[in-house]
């Protein structure tokens, strides 16, 4: 299993990022995504079922974790209304 390193690792004087570790977390997203889109539910074990829920709820939690700690930087930075939007 590859590590992901925190953006915070690589940080600019100005404390923006370079973007380390973006790679690997998009790759990982895509797994998931692939695995979600192949997933047929009456093929799993009830066993094998009860952990898959484990750990995409854990995947789940971890990723509202990260919105939850990017959020203010977004909303802060207001580079949101670069897209057109009108609140965060």
């Amino acid at each position: 299993m590859s590590t992901i390193r925190s953006p915070r690792a690589s940080q600019h004087g100005d404390g923006t990022s370079s973007g380390v570790g973006f790679g690997a977390l998009r790759d990982a997203v895509g797994v998931v995504r692939g695995f979600v889109r192949d997933l047929d539910p009456g093929r799993v074990g009830a066993r094998d079922a009860k952990e898959l829920i484990e750990l995409l709820g854990e995947a789940g939690r971890l990723c509202g974790g990260g919105v939850t700690l990017l959020a203010p930087r977004v909303a802060d930075t207001k580079v949101w209304a670069d897209d057109g939007a009108r609140t965060p």
